[in-house]
């Protein structure tokens, strides 16, 4: 059943505090186009199985993942399961991968989502949207980071966000952080991959490989936190995961999107934040009609999260919206009526112009707008 109750706290939250951090979960790689978009953990498993079993010429993976799946219950011992399935470890990383990125289908030369992957990512859209703020209007909108938003999270592997950003963008400003030592410039918005990335490493053709630009690398980041082993060591003292878990959720308001909170090791830590004096209450954005265990809701909202609940995912930007425009509909319209020359307008307008990103086009300074249509 839909409950929208706390939209109104998390609105207040969102003017209240100076920043707020972003923490995706896997529906936010999610499109209405299959061929788009990362799959969700189970099915991950699937396609790693059917990668690692087509390489051996075995076909029937379906019979054996049903066989894994039924004698390994819990997530984690049945992707310890798929793994040990891989002859090494290249293999397993190379099916991962595959399984992961699609990448034959999801992003253009340049690593940016392809349009058919964007025009289906409504919360994709949106989160870019609310990480965002427009700086000017010359022919198209300029972009840059949203001063509201701290740090984006997330338990994907993929970089569809960052690349989605850039599509919308044309310029890089989400910056993938996998390690300690990550650089991030001053411009850029940090999105943490708690669990592990695969960069973008596609092959330019027509470029040598001695001279192919370092952003090909297919080599993932140490560790991918997948199985039982590697959640255990991401999740144990002094390890990096918990370091930045700690760091952002126990400081700062959070929103999760796109997250299904079944990861244990996960909602451990958080249980251990929400006892902290003085911890940050957070939000959920979820499908009120979502299939989800038992008890799953009254389990996050002990953990010092406040669940709203949509009926449709459509809803997910137009709830951002609502909370973005509560900051910065006044500023935002300034900056258009400036760059465009004529009264734009009312605050939806400002938001189809970051939804829309660099398609919004500005027709004539006297004549008005082309809004991204």
């Amino acid at each position: 059943m839909q409950d929208l109750a706390h939209v109104e706290d998390f609105v207040e939250a969102y003017r209240s505090k100076e920043r707020i951090c972003v923490f995706t979960g896997a529906g936010v790689s999610f499109t209405q186009d299959e061929r788009y978009g990362a799959p969700g953990w189970r099915q991950l498993l699937h396609d790693i199985l059917v990668e690692l079993l087509r390489k051996s010429g075995n076909e029937d993976a379906d019979g054996i993942f049903y066989i894994l799946e039924s004698k390994n219950k819990d997530l984690w011992d049945l992707a310890s399961a798929v793994k040990a399935r891989a002859h090494t470890r290249k293999d397993f990383h190379d099916a991962f991968r595959t399984a992961v990125l699609r990448e034959n289908e999801s992003v253009d030369s340049y690593g940016r989502l392809k349009i058919g992957n964007l025009r289906g990512a409504t919360t994709l859209n949106g989160i870019v949207a609310f990480c965002s703020q427009v700086r000017e209007i010359r022919k198209h909108p300029c972009f840059r980071v949203s001063p509201k938003i701290e740090a984006v999270l997330t338990a994907n592997y993929d970089w569809f966000l960052e690349s989605g950003a850039t599509a919308m963008h044309q310029a890089g400003l989400f910056k993938p952080m996998t390690r300690p030592s990550s650089d991030l410039g001053r411009n850029d918005l940090p999105v943490y991959h708690i669990h592990g990335y695969l960069p973008f490493g596609k092959t330019k053709k027509g470029i040598s490989k001695r001279r192919q630009p370092k952003a090909t690398s297919v080599k993932p980041t140490e560790p991918l936190v997948l199985d039982r082993e590697t959640y255990e060591r991401a999740y144990s003292p002094g390890s990096w995961t918990l370091e930045v878990l700690n760091r952002y959720l126990c400081n700062y308001t959070t929103v999760f999107i796109g997250f299904s909170f079944e990861d244990q090791y996960f909602l451990n830590a958080l249980r251990r934040f929400a006892q902290r004096p003085q911890a940050p209450t957070h939000f959920a954005l979820m499908h009120a009609h979502e299939k989800r265990p038992a008890g799953i809701l009254d389990e996050i909202r002990r953990a010092g999260v406040r669940p709203i609940l949509y009926d449709d995912h459509g809803k997910v930007p137009s709830i951002l919206e609502r909370v973005y425009l509560s900051v910065f509909q006044n500023r935002q319209i300034a900056i258009a009526r400036k760059g465009v020359g004529v009264e734009l307008v009312n605050p939806a307008d400002v938001w189809k112009m970051l939804i829309s990103g660099k398609q919004w086009k500005v027709t004539s300074r006297e004549g008005g707008s082309d809004q991204g249509k």
